[in-house]
């Protein structure tokens, strides 16, 4: 699965990269974990980094292809109470590639997008003795215990939307699913986007 969705992205780059109208551009974002992720790992906003490469094609319709890394560091982990300071660290790396649509039929405006890529969860989380791990049971941890986190590369999706205020400047907004053992782990992003 990770060839597969490494081929793919390499081929995205080619393509992308050969088209007439690409603009480079960034984006800084915040993210707040929803659902699953909410529940078990961290309630607290993190936030994260994008390298993005617009294509825009005639009458508002374009492509996004974005690579970003977001970070959760040193927040509680939620559901785990003991005599400590339960917390994880968690990052996450998403690549994706977005459909544009701009109302104004060109690339001004408000704007939706959706789109389909991958996403990896990784970190760590530590408990102290007492702690109780989510999701496996009511008995307690006996010993200080660190525990690795690592989702793998997993199809991932979003929706959402924004708004570009000129050439350069804009900003976004979007859900981010993924599925990983069962469970889907989600987020919701706003960020501000520029462009070279």
């Amino acid at each position: 699965m990770f060839k597969i969705l490494l081929n793919a992205i390499i081929g995205i780059y080619s393509v992308v990269l050969s088209a007439e109208n690409v603009h480079f551009g960034m984006e800084l974002f915040f993210n707040q974990p929803i659902g699953t992720l909410n529940q078990y790992f961290t309630t607290t906003m993190g936030s994260g980094f994008s390298f993005l490469i617009d294509d825009n094609y005639k009458n508002g319709h374009g492509i996004r292809f974005s690579n970003s890394v977001a970070n959760y560091f040193g927040h509680s982990l939620v559901g785990a109470p003991g005599p400590g300071d339960p917390h994880v660290n968690l990052s996450s790396l998403n690549t994706t590639l977005n459909y544009i649509y701009h109302f104004q039929r060109k690339p001004i405006g408000p704007y939706l997008l959706a789109g389909l890529g991958g996403r990896s969860f990784f970190g760590s989380a530590s408990l102290p003795a007492g702690s109780v791990i989510p999701g496996l049971g009511d008995n307690p941890i006996l010993k200080d215990q660190d525990y690795m986190i690592h989702s793998g590369f997993k199809l991932a999706w979003q929706v959402g939307g924004g708004w570009d205020f000129g050439p350069r400047w804009g900003a976004t907004g979007r859900c981010v699913m993924n599925r990983s053992q069962g469970h889907t782990l989600s987020t919701v992003e706003a960020g501000v986007t520029y462009r070279f």
